[in-house]
């Protein structure tokens, strides 16, 4: 692996884990590349550890632009933002099938934030 590659900063043993999800997110490839190396190493740390961001965000990929373009991952939030977010995101719930989904995709969101 090059220098150039945040993956190269791991030890050999979270390299081989992370490929994988990393490999699937380089579909961003400009986006990723406009990232500071640090978060980019970061990002490839948390792939490496965890197995659940890894399978959300290869699955949503979607989700790491948001991240990344909201700003969320850089964001620390004041007390009541989380209870917002989630009041605006339940707003045009009507039945209990949809409240699931929503309660899920916003913890599954907000564990990457």
């Amino acid at each position: 692996m090059s220098d150039n590659n945040p993956l190269s900063q791991l030890p050999d043993i979270l390299q081989s884990v992370a490929e994988k999800p990393w490999s699937q997110l380089e579909s961003h490839a400009s986006l990723l590349a406009q990232q500071d190396s640090d978060l980019l190493q970061e990002l490839c740390r948390v792939l490496a550890i965890s197995d659940f961001v890894a399978d959300q965000l290869t699955r949503r990929s979607e989700w790491l632009e948001g991240l990344l373009d909201q700003g969320d991952v850089f964001t620390s939030y004041q007390d009541g933002c989380y209870a917002e977010r989630l009041a605006g995101r339940l707003a045009e719930v009507d039945d209990e099938a949809m409240l699931h989904q929503q309660l899920r995709r916003f913890r599954n969101y907000e564990w990457y934030a």
